[in-house]
């Protein structure tokens, strides 16, 4: 709960009480409630709330449980209102936090924002969407509506240059995770396929059914950042050998995940800059080939997909698809591409059913790099 008081005893109530119902819409940001906004970048985060508060020259700011406790522990909340208002807040994870905002000038219409000011910027949900895309973005879901319409969102934010469309493939959703997912804020075709057809099976019948040139595979715990895709896209453009590119992947808390993965000889991925808080991104060219980029966010020309047959569905229902996929285009002389200037949140793993326990996801893992490994062994070696 955000209680705002006036000096004036007017007061303005938003309720944000379902704190893990905001921080995963707010955890990367775009969520509108009808008075304001949340957005946030890693562990930047901001609030924006608008309300008449009448001529009052101070405000009273009590925030309840405030689920941005975690992200604001660090260095503290910078609070600011439109008129003038200005105080410092530190948030606590338990309890109440209460500040008093003074503000020099007097005047009725406030607009206060917390956090981060200049991730405070309102990403009005203008897609580019068109009935002749040249991309389709392919969200993938499964009884996880919130995290497919927010992947949705932050996809049709991030300021694609080009016409395109968000395919999302429901793989065996209940009735009521469907309706959650079909109220999402941003236009989307769906392709239901009545059951859990796994990662591979379901993306290549989502590649059949797009309408783009080029298709981008987006999990639905994966986050587009602003300009990402126009990265992705111009490396088609520069680059005439260039059949697959993926960009930088980080955790929620900007922690690199990788920049590319390149393939051990006994088949084991080695994420490049993984948790490496000096890993040197800025000196890596714009693009950069590697081995393979995850399936998490993996941009293709739809005709190459198409032609060497999609993902191998030998690796279902997960785990090795898109390091296969890449191995594939590679031997046809073509190449992987990093876009080392494009970023994309990815929780990863978030995905996965909760019945799906590390050990299963080991084992999974283990279980198709073996195969991977009987298929590409002497590709490996020659390396």
């Amino acid at each position: 709960m955000l209680r705002i008081s006036a000096s004036n005893g007017e007061s303005i109530e938003c309720d944000f009480s379902n704190s893990e119902v905001l921080r995963k819409h707010a955890l990367f940001g775009f969520w509108q409630p009808e008075s304001g906004g949340v957005w946030s970048a890693g562990g930047r985060s901001a609030l924006v709330f608008e309300g008449n508060l009448g001529n009052s020259r101070s405000l009273h700011l009590e925030l309840e449980a405030h689920p941005f406790a975690e992200a604001f522990a660090e260095n503290g909340v910078e609070i600011k209102t439109s008129v003038g208002h200005y105080a410092k807040l530190k948030i606590t994870t338990a309890g109440r936090s209460v500040v008093r905002l003074e503000r020099p000038f007097l005047f009725s219409k406030t607009r206060l924002v917390t956090g981060d000011l200049r991730r405070a910027i309102i990403r009005r949900n203008v897609s580019n969407l068109r009935r002749n895309p040249k991309i389709s973005l392919i969200i993938l879901n499964l009884n996880k509506p919130l995290l497919s319409r927010l992947s949705a969102i932050a996809a049709a934010s991030s300021q694609i240059p080009v016409p395109f469309e968000i395919l999302c493939v429901d793989n065996g959703s209940d009735a009521k995770s469907l309706a959650k997912l079909r109220a999402a804020e941003v236009p989307m075709r769906f392709l239901e396929l009545g059951e859990n057809k796994g990662f591979g099976a379901a993306n290549n019948m989502a590649a059949n059914e797009a309408r783009g040139e080029y298709v981008l595979f987006l999990n639905n715990d994966a986050f587009l950042k602003p300009h990402a895709v126009s990265e992705m896209f111009a490396a088609f453009q520069t680059h005439s050998d260039c059949a697959a590119v993926g960009p930088v992947l980080r955790y929620p808390d900007e922690t690199l995940q990788e920049a590319g993965c390149s393939i051990e000889p006994d088949g084991h991925p080695i994420r490049h800059g993984r948790g490496d808080t000096n890993y040197d991104l800025k000196s890596l060219p714009r693009f950069v080939p590697v081995d393979y980029v995850s399936g998490a966010c993996l941009m293709m020309r739809r005709a190459d997909f198409l032609e060497i047959g999609g993902f191998d569905p030998v690796f279902s229902p997960a785990y090795y698809e898109d390091t296969d996929l890449c191995m594939r285009l590679v031997t046809k002389g073509k190449k992987v591409y990093l876009a080392s200037r494009a970023a994309c949140y990815h929780i990863e793993n978030a995905t996965s059913h909760s019945a799906e326990s590390a050990e299963w996801t080991a084992q999974q893992a283990e279980k198709n790099r073996i195969i991977f490994l009987e298929r590409w062994a002497q590709q490996l070696l020659r390396k």
